[in-house]
Order: C-alpha cells, then sequence, then structure tokens
C-alpha cells in the first residue's frame, strides 16, 4: 500500500510537471507558412510504370539535355527517351517546354509550354504530344 502510495505522489507531483513542460504550443505560422509540418519528398525525377526504373533530365554532350532512364536499384542509365532539341513546334523549331507527362503505356510524352497558373495547382498551357517511337510531334 506504501508504494502504491509513493507512485501515485511520484506521478502526480513530478510526472505531471515534467508531461506540461515538453509540450510546445503549436501556432497556424508552423502549419501554413513555415512548412515545418509539410510532408518531404525528393524531386527532379519521375517514376516509371515498372517501378523499376525512373526518369531524369541529363545534360548531354551537345550541351542539350536527355530525358535518361535509370535503374532504381543500381542507379545505371538504361536509355534515352528523347533530347529536349528533338521536339519540334509546328515551325520545326525546338520547343523550350515548362514540364511533361508520360501516357499510360509510355509511348508518348505530352509536354506543354506557356504555362499560366489559374488557381492554386491549375494552369492553363500550349499541349504537344510527342511520340516517342516515331519521333513525331503534335499539337
Amino acid at each position: 500500500m506504501i508504494k502504491l502510495a509513493l507512485k501515485f505522489i511520484f506521478v502526480f507531483f513530478i510526472g505531471l510537471p515534467l508531461i506540461g513542460l515538453s509540450q510546445t504550443e503549436i501556432t497556424l505560422e508552423d502549419i501554413h507558412r513555415s512548412g515545418k509540418f509539410s510532408p518531404k519528398g525528393v524531386s527532379g525525377f519521375k517514376s516509371m510504370n515498372d517501378g523499376k526504373s525512373y526518369c531524369k533530365f541529363v545534360e548531354n554532350s551537345e550541351g542539350g539535355k536527355d530525358l535518361a532512364r535509370f535503374s532504381f536499384e543500381n542507379n545505371e542509365n538504361l536509355g534515352t527517351f528523347f533530347n529536349t532539341k528533338d521536339i519540334k513546334d509546328e515551325n520545326g523549331e525546338p520547343i523550350k517546354f515548362s514540364g511533361f507527362e508520360f501516357s499510360a503505356n509510355e509511348n508518348l510524352v505530352s509536354v506543354y509550354t506557356n504555362r499560366e497558373s489559374i488557381y492554386r495547382h491549375s494552369f492553363r498551357a500550349h499541349y504537344y504530344i510527342y511520340n516517342i517511337n516515331t519521333k513525331l510531334t503534335m499539337k
């Protein structure tokens, strides 16, 4: 009985105040502006449908950029999808695009240029479809 009473006194008079001291106040500034509670991630690459490889832009010997495929397992270069200079507009000029997305079968690439923000994450843009197999671009 005495041991139980001593445990109660210890927890009530010593333990509870320590718990109160360890808590910090969370403000709206912490949540919305500082990014303190934002999820962390890795940018600069896109995972492929096979789950074993990813693609990212790499500098090539001609001074341009290639979209290359790499293995997650050992970071081995598995080949190049296209060079950014390969994607041309209707006048034959290379397109300076802002972003891209693959089709479900990863044979087509949708690239966009002249991006105009509308609201939060939505935007308007001019889109081109690039066929990786035939190396043709369609608007």
